[in-house]
């Protein structure tokens, strides 16, 4: 909004100035770095809420969003207008706000994130359909790497190929992405009253220690905890008021 700053991550060196935009991800090592006084609008969501594959989402970080592109108008427009707004939405049409800010900043990100090898082809739209299915049958606890496969006609061998595309596995796969929706939930005032049980049947985990064993060791919490830490009812979702930052 004002200023210059640098933003570095994942060997890459971004710069920024009024207008412009970057986008990073704070589970990885970053920098931010300003010279004299900046101000800056901030967008804050779990990267799960992000329509991109992991990968893209990797490509994209520390990469300068050009304040002329057409979708970083749209993006940069939209989020001024709601910062303008927000004290006058309902909560959910606060969270519906978010999410379509969050559907902007996707498409700004396609205007810079390089093509990754072995996109197209067969093998991508595969995989492609391979991981829509993931996200859209988290509560099945029926799912599994193995079944997975069976459902998509190929071996697990195959699956497992498919997806160190994208530097995981079928099982590592889907156990972040029940665990990211569950996360997702219990910060969500909307399921302030589902029991923690619930909560891990609704993403596939039947049995409630499994559930709670895999949800400290990937957020170094229980899923209690995360949600006395992090279940707010106040603010606007997403964003936070500008800030002035000194050099």
């Amino acid at each position: 909004m004002a200023g210059r700053s640098h933003v570095r991550q994942h060997d890459r060196f971004a710069e920024l100035t009024a207008g412009s935009g970057v986008f990073y991800e704070a589970r990885s090592a970053w920098e931010l770095l300003s010279s004299g006084e900046s101000r800056s609008l901030t967008l804050h969501f779990s990267r799960d809420l992000l329509p991109l594959r992991t990968a893209e989402i990797t490509e994209g970080c520390a990469r300068s969003m050009d304040p002329a592109a057409p979708a970083m108008q749209m993006l940069s427009g939209y989020l001024d207008r709601l910062f303008d707004l927000a004290d006058d939405l309902t909560a959910s049409q606060r969270l519906d706000a978010g999410h379509a800010a969050i559907d902007l900043l996707a498409m700004a990100l396609r205007d810079v994130t390089p093509a990754l090898p072995g996109d197209g082809g067969p093998a991508h739209v595969l995989l492609d359909m391979m991981l829509t299915h993931v996200r859209d049958h988290l509560a099945d606890p029926r799912l599994h790497a193995e079944e997975l496969a069976r459902r998509h006609h190929v071996s697990v061998r195959h699956a497992q190929t498919l997806f160190e595309r994208i530097g995981t596995t079928p099982g590592a796969y889907l156990r972040e992405q029940r665990l990211l929706a569950a996360r997702a939930m219990l910060s969500d005032p909307r399921y302030a009253g589902v029991g923690i049980s619930d909560v891990g049947a609704a993403v596939g985990f039947l049995n409630l220690r499994t559930f709670e064993r895999a949800f400290r060791r990937q957020f170094g919490m229980t899923p209690g905890g995360w949600r006395r830490e992090h279940l707010h009812f106040g603010p606007t979702p997403g964003t936070e008021p500008p800030k002035t930052s000194p050099g």
